[in-house]
């Protein structure tokens, strides 16, 4: 029995399953960072955005929206053994997409960071993370996948100078600080 060769879809769809897992979420969609108090935008646009592009952030504590500059990405890549492609999605998860999700998962997180200590001394800060899919257009070796409040691309190339295949993942994202007349 042949098996196929995993899609950049089923690769996408379960890295951002790992995300949503591994990043600290607190109940509600909300991110739990100290004490602060992080949301995801509730909504995806699923239309490719490109670094630099603002997008309109819902959250429960911003049901009208605020805009959120797209200015940083969470990328990584891993080298691929060519067997390992035709693994199920179940037994490649553990190997590689666990823990590229965990760098993608830490680099957010160190931006989430890197935000609050800009904004020391602010009373009741809260926190939105928007993200956005970037542009994948050739879907047979790049796909976005997307939901609840995460997006993720997700692409597959031969490295002629690994001689492998390699597995890129990346997040577009951005950060806001709501003030104290926004924060619950």
């Amino acid at each position: 029995m042949s098996r196929e060769h995993l899609s950049p879809l089923q690769v996408a769809d379960a890295a951002l399953s790992e995300l949503h897992d591994l990043l600290p979420r607190i109940g509600g969609g909300a991110l739990g960072i100290g004490y602060h108090r992080v949301e995801l935008d509730t909504t995806v646009d699923p239309s490719p955005r490109h670094l630099g592009d603002t997008v309109l952030a819902r959250t429960r504590s911003a049901l009208h929206g605020v805009p959120v500059v797209l200015d940083k990405v969470a990328d990584m890549s891993v080298a691929v053994e060519g067997p390992d492609w035709m693994l199920p999605i179940e037994d490649f998860t553990p190997i590689y997409l666990r823990p590229a999700a965990a760098v993608l998962a830490h680099r957010i997180v160190d931006a989430l960071r890197d935000e609050m200590h800009k904004t020391r001394g602010m009373r009741h800060r809260a926190f939105v993370v928007a993200t956005a899919p970037m542009a994948a257009p050739h879907p047979e070796v790049l796909t976005v996948a997307y939901g609840d409040g995460l997006s993720l691309r997700a692409a597959h190339n031969f490295d002629i100078g690994l001689a492998s295949m390699v597995l890129g993942l990346d997040v577009l994202f951005g950060l806001r600080t709501l003030g104290e007349e926004k924060a619950l």
